[in-house]
């Protein structure tokens, strides 16, 4: 039976534009702070890999979901939430719970270090919250700008709150990261193929030496990924090395060949020709650019 809205989230209207929202300039305070839902996995697994250029505090409320980021692979449960860094990518798989109450805090930090050792951290965060999160759905006039400063600051605290809760982190370590889902095969097959991509991204490998280092056929592997994830391995492996390219991107650091080689590509050309179709701007254009997001394929490679 369907969830019923959580008396959190039944007032919370999710807004048109997640990229615009709170802000209170010079304050060194969350900027663009835009609150909303989701309340169901389907509108998770709309977004095949996700990776976008702000953070999110995840707050779960009610519903299980695994989720991997980066290499990492988790559950995420009710009680539970995570900060997802900019240019992380990061996918969502359904377990049994398909009627979620989860609640999103999207912002831009321009003095975001203190959020470092949140990275791949899911935490359970205090009893306390609920009390503040009303604070959030009832803020209508965002203009405003007392109403701004006060969802900024109330926003900063539940951020530093969770810096403070970071000593009892839970299940992102490597030797729990697959409590939740251990009957899950399919599951189980994908977090091996992640961690295979994530560390060789800079080098050239078919899907059959991919099977044969995983101990599996690669018609297996094939089919097993599609069912699990619901796109082919060959285009995961695709939207892997461009999103690790939009994150090398982000860095003025690193030349532009230099991203080719690192995300596997064998010519500037090949990776220029692959990037622009994936995301409709050339490397160059979209590192002027950075900080917006880019446009995708059908696929919708990067959410939010």
């Amino acid at each position: 039976m369907p969830l019923s809205s959580h008396p959190l989230l039944s007032r919370l209207k999710n807004p048109a534009d997640l990229f615009n929202g709170s802000s209170f300039p010079a304050s060194g305070l969350p900027e663009n702070v835009v609150v909303f839902k989701r309340e169901s996995t389907d509108a998770l697994l709309a977004d095949t890999i996700s990776l976008h250029y702000r953070y999110n505090l995840l707050i779960n409320l009610e519903g299980a979901c695994a989720i991997s980021l980066d290499e990492h692979l988790s559950v995420l449960e009710p009680g539970h939430a995570l900060v997802i860094h900019p240019f992380v990518n990061h996918h969502y798989h359904p377990l049994q719970d398909r009627d979620i109450q989860w609640l999103y805090f999207g912002f831009d930090l321009p003095d975001a270090g203190f959020l470092d050792p949140l990275q791949y951290q899911i935490i359970p965060y205090p009893d306390d919250w609920l009390a503040f999160l009303p604070f959030f759905l009832k803020r209508k006039d965002t203009n405003n700008a007392q109403a701004s400063l006060q969802i900024c600051l109330t926003l900063m605290f539940l951020l530093s709150d969770l810096v403070r809760c970071h000593g009892r982190p839970r299940a992102i370590r490597r030797e729990e990261s697959t409590s939740g889902f251990s009957g899950d095969r399919h599951l189980l097959l994908f977090r091996q193929v992640q961690k295979f991509i994530y560390y060789r991204l800079g080098s050239r490998f078919t899907t059959a030496e991919l099977a044969a280092e995983l101990g599996v056929s690669e018609s297996h592997l094939r089919a097993g990924f599609k069912q699990r994830i619901g796109m082919s391995l060959g285009h995961y492996i695709r939207k892997s090395r461009i999103n690790h390219a939009c994150t090398l991107l982000s860095e003025p650091g690193i030349r532009i060949g230099e991203v080719a080689v690192q995300c596997g590509y064998d010519s500037l050309y090949s990776f220029s020709r692959a990037f622009k179709k994936a995301t409709g701007q050339s490397p160059s254009h979209y590192r002027n650019g950075c900080g917006v997001p880019p446009s995708l394929d059908t696929e919708k490679a990067f959410a939010f």
